[in-house]
């Protein structure tokens, strides 16, 4: 629980509080509400969808909120039309369907109209299915932007229904099977902020150009980006979170004032 809870935190600091924190209201929403958890919640996996229910991902399966009650889907083994796992790493909203990742059998997508689930077939790495790490969506070009870990990062195009692998420069000296892809965002400026392996690389998907930034922690995860077009990335030791500057190619810990109400 306590992962979900800074997860979110994370993103209401970097999203929210630099507006009028007054206006935000909380609900809490827990197992004895029916969200299912083996202990083990999934982190960065709670996303709206075009109809406004709340899809909340984690380890036990997959749960949709609708502000009253929680809907549980897991995997059924006599219902083809089920979800193929219940080992959820990543949710989010595409063009017309919610696409979700897993651990085990690589991305599904769920079709609202006819409640099928549908497992997609395209990545593989060194013969078998990855584990997805994150999804984003880029409304712009209707892409399905794909964290694979070991397996790189790639792209699903819903207009031509096809999958590529991305080719991210790596900083030097660093060979590819090195490197693991576990998180990304969608910058307003079109960039695909990526976080892998000791670095942050910003991928232009128009000129095919790589930038990368090495982190001063290594063990860095949660990325989003602010009004101001900086970085913000979350940390398991002090200072907890850092800010990218990607004009001077800077990383600043975050402060955290004593007066302050909403810093982390």
């Amino acid at each position: 629980m306590k992962t979900s809870f800074y997860t979110i935190l994370f993103f209401i600091s970097v999203n929210w509080f630099q507006g009028d924190a007054q206006d935000l209201r909380f609900q809490r929403v827990t197992e004895e509400d029916g969200l299912t958890s083996d202990g083990n919640w999934a982190t960065d996996c709670i996303d709206k969808d075009k109809f406004g229910f709340i899809w909340i991902a984690t380890s036990d399966g997959l749960n949709r909120w609708d502000g009253y009650e929680v809907e549980t889907f897991r995997h059924d083994p006599f219902d083809s039309t089920s979800i193929a796992s219940n080992a959820i790493t990543s949710i989010v909203q595409g063009g017309e369907y919610l696409y979700i990742g897993t651990a085990d059998v690589g991305l599904i997508r769920y079709n609202h109209q006819t409640s099928i689930f549908e497992k997609m077939d395209g990545i593989l790495f060194e013969d078998k299915i990855p584990q997805i790490n994150n999804l984003q969506y880029d409304t712009v070009f209707s892409t399905l932007w794909i964290a694979n870990g070991m397996a790189g990062f790639w792209s699903y195009s819903e207009t031509q229904d096809s999958f590529s692998e991305i080719p991210i420069k790596l900083y030097p000296n660093l060979e590819r099977k090195e490197v693991s892809f576990y998180n990304a965002t969608i910058r307003k400026n079109g960039e695909i902020a990526v976080m892998g392996t000791g670095y942050v690389y910003l991928y232009d998907p128009i000129s095919k150009k790589t930038k990368s930034y090495l982190k001063p922690d290594s063990d860095m995860s949660l990325i989003a980006e602010d009004q101001n077009g900086d970085l913000w990335v979350s940390s398991k030791f002090n200072p907890g979170v850092w800010i990218l500057n990607t004009s001077t190619g800077l990383f600043r810990p975050f402060a955290r004032t004593s007066n302050s109400t909403t810093s982390c």
